[in-house]
C-alpha cells in the first residue's frame, strides 16, 4: 500500500514468522520475510527497506551475522538495523560490536521501529570483514564445534590437528568421512577438488 513503511524481517522459525509479519502487517508496516540464503545480501541490495528486523530469540549468532554483512557492504550499510528479543548477555555482545543499531523486544518494536526509521544512522560503522563477529574467537568455536561431537576431517593437511585448540569437552576428531560424525569438515583446492570429495563420500 503507498505510504507504509517498508520493513523485512529475518527471522529462524517459520510458524513464528507468520505471527511476526501479521503484527508487523497490523501496524501498518509493509513487511517481507526474508530466508538467509546466498542471494540475500543481492536481493538486499536491489531493494533496500526502510528497516531490516532481525530476530535475536533463536540463533543469535546467525543474527549477528546478518547484521555485519549488512554493514559490511556499501551498498547495504546505511539500512536501519533494528535487533529484537534475545538473552541479554548474548544481545550485549552483539551491540558492542554494532552499537549503532537498534535493539528492544517484541513489545517495544513498533515504537523503535518509527524512532529508527525516522532518524536512521548518518555515519553507520563499516564491518572490515563479514567475519568480524568470530574476531578473536578459537577456531573450534568459530566452525561451531559443540561438546560432545564427533568431527569428522576431510582431506586434513598434516599438522593441522592444532589449530583446532582449544577444542570443548568430549569433542572426538577423526581423520576423513565417518557416517557417525555429526559434523564434517573438508578441506579443497578447487572446486574439481571438492568434487572428488563429494563423489568419493557418495560412494562410501
Amino acid at each position: 500500500m503507498k505510504g507504509r513503511r517498508r520493513v523485512q524481517l529475518i527471522h529462524w522459525k517459520a510458524e513464528e514468522a507468520e505471527k511476526r509479519t501479521r503484527m508487523l502487517r497490523d501496524w501498518g508496516y509493509s513487511v517481507k520475510s526474508l530466508e538467509v540464503v546466498s542471494r540475500f545480501l543481492k536481493d538486499l541490495r536491489a531493494d533496500p527497506p526502510d528497516a531490516l528486523i532481525i530476530d535475536l530469540t533463536r540463533l543469535p549468532a546467525q543474527g549477528r551475522d546478518v547484521g555485519v554483512g549488512v554493514r559490511h557492504q556499501k551498498a547495504t550499510r546505511r539500512i536501519p538495523l533494528v535487533f529484537v528479543g534475545g538473552v541479554p548477555e548474548k544481545v550485549e555482545k552483539i551491540r558492542e560490536q554494532l552499537p549503532d543499531a537498534a535493539y528492544c523486544d517484541w513489545e517495544q518494536l513498533d515504537r523503535t521501529l518509527r524512532e529508527t526509521i525516522a532518524n536512521p544512522p548518518v555515519d553507520p560503522i563499516a564491518m572490515d570483514s563479514v567475519f568480524a563477529g568470530y574476531a578473536g574467537r578459537p577456531l573450534a568455536a568459530k566452525l561451531t564445534i559443540k561438546a560432545g561431537q564427533q568431527v569428522a576431517l576431510i582431506g586434513m593437511p598434516e599438522g593441522f590437528e592444532s589449530a583446532f585448540k582449544p577444542l570443548p569437552d568430549r569433542v572426538a576428531l577423526g581423520r576423513g568421512f565417518s557416517p557417525t560424525a555429526e559434523l564434517a569438515i573438508c578441506f579443497v583446492r578447487s572446486l574439481k577438488h571438492l568434487g572428488d570429495e563429494l563423489g568419493g563420500i557418495v560412494d562410501q
